[in-house]
């Protein structure tokens, strides 16, 4: 039997301080991210020239690449200078993927996603009708090449 080789935990860090070396923040709290890469599709309709009366067909090319990583998780009061500093900015970020080690340490490093991003989207809710305390979802639009890169 083979079983896929997946991380059980992702750690979303910002950079707060340019360095060197750059200085790189966990954005405790935030405990649900999402890598979201897309390719930008241009299209166009070509008809067969030896059936010009039938429907043209579609054809695709690849005009660019996009990524963004989103978060949610517990809101944490004790970040909000980070967030206010680095919204409408544009930042390093990485996603640290951990693989469980069956201890209460951090486990195995699998590897990383980094990139520069600019912090696009910060929603906080506060529902006092909720056995949840507040929630955050953040949105990074990435910029360039988001870069993997494995642990040693």
């Amino acid at each position: 039997m083979s079983l896929p080789n997946s991380a059980d935990l992702a750690l979303l860090k910002i950079q707060t301080a340019a360095g060197p070396p750059i200085v790189l923040t966990l954005l405790c709290g935030i405990r649900n991210v999402s890598i979201n890469r897309s390719v930008t599709i241009g299209e166009r309709q070509v008809r067969d020239c030896a059936a010009p009366f039938a429907p043209p067909q579609r054809r695709i090319r690849n005009n660019g690449t996009t990524w963004s990583i989103s978060g949610s998780g517990e809101d944490n009061v004790d970040l909000y200078e980070i967030y206010d500093e680095a919204y409408g900015v544009k930042r390093q970020y990485s996603v640290e993927l951990y693989k469980d080690n069956q201890t209460d340490e951090l486990g195995d490093l699998m590897g990383t996603y980094s990139g520069t991003a600019m912090f696009s989207t910060h929603n906080n809710t506060f529902d006092q009708t909720s056995d949840d305390a507040g929630t955050i979802d953040i949105t990074l639009e990435g910029e360039g090449l988001l870069v993997w890169t494995p642990a040693a």
